[in-house]
């Protein structure tokens, strides 16, 4: 006896990879805006030290931008060569993050 016209199953249309690369996109989106309208905040005027981090110290806004840049390019080349990594892609990205973040401090200090 076949299913009713009610009773069929309902097909996926979309696979669990696609779901999780929309979710990581839009949450991506929602943490660059929200990162970018903090640092690009306006100060007050006439009044020194107000305002988001581009507008007081550009310098470290060029460090900020230059490190996410690498973050990402590097999550990136990770993602894109699998095979490479065999299957290590957690300790690979997590040190490979703590590198960058290393070497983002060490450009701010010096």
């Amino acid at each position: 006896m076949s299913p009713s016209r009610t009773r069929r199953p309902v097909h996926r249309h979309r696979s669990r990879r696609e779901l999780w690369q929309a979710i990581g996109g839009a949450v991506a989106v929602v943490l660059g805006t929200a990162l970018l309208v903090w640092l690009l905040r306006p100060g007050t005027a006439g009044v020194e030290g107000t305002g988001g981090l581009a507008s007081r110290q550009p310098r470290a806004s060029w460090l900020v931008a230059l490190t996410l840049a690498a973050g990402i390019a590097f999550c990136w080349y990770v993602w894109r060569h699998p095979r490479r990594w065999h299957g290590r892609y957690v300790a690979v990205l997590t040190g490979g993050c703590f590198a960058i973040l290393l070497l983002a401090v060490v450009a701010g200090i010096v």
